[in-house]
């Protein structure tokens, strides 16, 4: 199966405040609804109608790390096509949230929340955390943020 790689993900050192979805609205791009079924053997999605089991593969890149951001180490995986759920299981509605802002950018900042609140916040980009755009954006995102 193919490995499902969202980007590097890099967190905020810092916890920014909880008014970050008023301060981003105007950047906001596309709100995703998904349903996560949690169960002790991984994460199932419905994906175009098929279902499909996903692991968290943790990778052998270095952890980055400047003074705002920490990159993390792992990637969703892709492990099968499924015809069944696990009798013991969570199904979570969730909504992905992704604010770029411009339409060219690689660096989208994404909110995850459930029930309304936020329950995950990072940056997704380029690989590097040196490169130059990805600073630009992340200082930008930073500013909103204040």
């Amino acid at each position: 199966m193919e490995n499902i790689n969202y980007h590097m993900r890099y967190y905020l050192k810092e916890h920014k405040n909880k008014n970050m979805k008023h301060k981003l609205a105007s950047y906001k791009k596309e709100i995703n609804k998904e349903k996560w079924i949690l169960t002790h053997e991984g994460l199932y999605k419905n994906v175009n109608n098929d279902l499909l089991k996903f692991k968290v593969k943790f990778n052998n890149y270095p952890i980055q790390q400047n003074k705002f951001l920490i990159s993390s180490n792992f990637d969703w995986m892709k492990t099968d096509i499924s015809y069944n759920i696990p009798i013991l299981h969570k199904i979570i509605d969730i909504d992905i949230i992704k604010y770029k802002l411009h339409p060219k950018s690689n660096t989208t900042f994404i909110i995850e929340q459930i029930n309304s609140e936020t329950s995950d916040y990072y940056f997704i980009g380029n690989k590097d955390i040196d490169n130059y755009s990805f600073n630009e954006d992340i200082n930008s995102f930073l500013s909103i943020l204040k």
